[in-house]
């Protein structure tokens, strides 16, 4: 493990499934720092890239959300560009990427990868959280040289109470 993170409650849940020891490998890396992925993806066939900050009282929104999604994805992929392994790159995205435009969905509206959300539209309604995931969505056709996989998930369900005892949130 290198570099990992010194809060230990951050990673125990990793660290203590079955045959951990063994093929888990925990590193450390920065989002905002351009090669920071560059030796952790070495020999890897696939990266899913799920990081990206979710806040709803931002006080900077340039600062807390759109640069670590929009930086934080390019990074990722231009440490994928280059990688002879590399088969894909798994992006989590959010329906906050595809469902705002400012157009009226009416019952016949099929709301598929032709309804991406307008980053203006985003912007002039401050819906800050939409906007990053959109951008972050855009950055796959500045580094279009690899194979990508986008999953749009429209909520996450996650056991809070197992989550608040472990220290997760």
């Amino acid at each position: 493990m290198c570099g990992v993170p010194d809060d230990p409650k951050k990673i125990n849940h990793l660290v203590s499934l079955d045959g951990a020891k063994e093929r888990l490998h925990l590193y450390k890396a920065n989002l905002l720092e351009e090669g920071s992925f560059d030796s952790v993806f070495q020999g890897c066939h696939a990266v899913f890239h799920t990081a990206s900050p979710f806040y709803h009282d931002v006080k900077d929104p340039q600062a807390e959300l759109l640069d670590p999604a929009l930086k934080g994805t390019l990074n990722v992929l231009k440490s994928c560009v280059n990688l002879p392994t590399l088969e894909r790159v798994v992006l989590t995205s959010s329906v906050a990427a595809v469902a705002y435009n400012g157009k009226p969905r009416t019952p016949d509206v099929v709301v598929d990868e032709t309804w991406f959300s307008d980053p203006d539209f985003c912007r002039e309604s401050q819906m800050w959280y939409t906007l990053s995931k959109t951008l972050a969505e855009d950055a796959y056709s500045i580094v279009n040289t690899i194979i990508l996989s986008s999953i749009v998930r429209s909520f996450l369900f996650v056991n809070i109470k197992k989550c608040k005892a472990t220290g997760f949130l």
